[in-house]
């Protein structure tokens, strides 16, 4: 569907990161801001006139933290820390619907031909969609934080 009215969805980044590096630990810290304008929304009339148009701001704004630390030679511990936060132009919070904080943390051994290693990845719950729709229909139970092994 072809819709002349509507522009492009505008994006501003902006990072800032501090590095340490020593030996056998490296160590950073970044925050970031990330900044939508002109979001394109898809409105429905009828379950076949939809049309898009441009509506609406988002704010995401965070830290992330990370660290990697090497021992007995090819041993390495690493682990990562991330903070987020998001707003929209009209005032709603957690909009993306995103977890505010995911956690990483790894154990791993590297060689010159190979590595291997065991990782775990916590995420705090996912925001429900209550915050976009008050009148929606509550099919699943909200969600919980979990962890995602993986290696």
């Amino acid at each position: 569907m072809d819709t002349p009215s509507l522009t492009p969805k505008l994006i501003t980044t902006y990072n800032l990161q501090l590095f340490y590096e020593k030996e056998q630990l490296q160590t950073s810290i970044a925050w970031f801001r990330n900044e939508q304008e002109d979001l394109i929304k898809r409105n429905t009339i009828s379950p076949t006139n939809i049309f898009f148009e441009n509506k609406g701001d988002l704010e995401v704004e965070g830290i992330e933290l990370e660290s990697k630390f090497t021992f007995r030679g090819n041993w390495y511990f690493t682990g990562s820390y991330t903070y987020q936060t998001n707003e929209n132009s009209q005032g709603t919070e957690n909009f993306t619907l995103q977890p505010n904080s995911i956690t990483k943390l790894g154990l791993g051994y590297t060689t010159k031909d190979w590595s291997v290693g065991i990782f775990d990845t916590y995420f705090d719950h996912f925001h429900d969609n209550i915050i976009l729709n008050a009148a929606r229909n509550k099919v699943n139970p909200p969600s919980e934080a979990y962890h995602n092994f993986f290696h």
